[in-house]
């Protein structure tokens, strides 16, 4: 069993929280006058839970980009389609006779491309949540105890 006060308390869900939205440790101690809680009990806290924390937070995240991964491919492969299609269409009409609509299908095969090529030159999330959780977490030493 853990011996840790707040691991103990019917209200450690919304502690956690707290610590999560970095919350100042003097906001947390007020809003659970009950439980006398004490800036070494948050940051104790903080420090046994924060791998498990991470592990979880990471997990979600890796769901959610390989969500938005999926997503994206579907919207490529839909982009390919227009390409292929405008492609098609725009290589069989007679310069000469219909350049307004040669005009309009070039446009439309050029704004397909440039979309894609702009997709495809997206930087990888991954980077920016690992500075982010490691700021989060990261002890700054003020004297609010903001984590």
């Amino acid at each position: 069993m853990t011996r840790c006060k707040i691991c103990r308390s019917p209200y450690r869900e919304q502690i956690d929280q707290m610590l999560v939205d970095n919350r100042a440790y003097n906001e947390i101690i007020a809003s659970f006058p009950e439980l006398c809680l004490n800036k070494v009990n948050l940051s104790n806290h903080k420090r046994h839970i924060y791998p498990s924390m991470i592990e979880e937070a990471r997990r979600k995240y890796d769901s959610h980009v390989n969500e938005l991964a999926s997503k994206v491919l579907d919207e490529i492969t839909a982009l390919d389609s227009v390409i292929a299609k405008a492609y098609s269409i725009f290589s069989t009409f007679d310069f000469e006779t219909k350049p307004r609509v040669v005009e309009v299908w070039t446009n439309t095969l050029l704004r397909a491309i440039k979309l894609k090529n702009e997709i495809l030159a997206l930087k990888s999330p991954q980077n920016e949540f690992v500075k982010i959780l490691e700021n989060l977490w990261k002890e700054d030493g003020n004297e609010e105890g903001r984590i």
